[in-house]
């Protein structure tokens, strides 16, 4: 998103999911707007979403909390 919240700033963003799919929650990066052009924040785009989908696959937590919320 580029500059919809707030002027000058930019920013991408990733769901976290639990295994079965269910989002719980979002990997978020800003940063000034003038600095992340389309390319660029095209590209950070993408490291956002391999890093939500490692966090996804790999975090203890996110299994501990898809045992609460009865997902497994």
């Amino acid at each position: 998103a580029r500059e919809e919240a707030f002027s000058g700033m930019s920013s991408v963003a990733a769901p976290l999911r639990a295994s079965g799919g269910l989002v719980i929650g979002a990997m978020v990066a800003t940063g000034n707007a003038s600095q992340l052009q389309d390319k660029k924040l095209l590209e950070c785009g993408q490291i956002v979403k391999r890093a939500a989908d490692f966090l996804s696959q790999m975090s203890p937590n996110i299994r501990t909390l898809e045992s609460l919320l009865g997902q497994n």
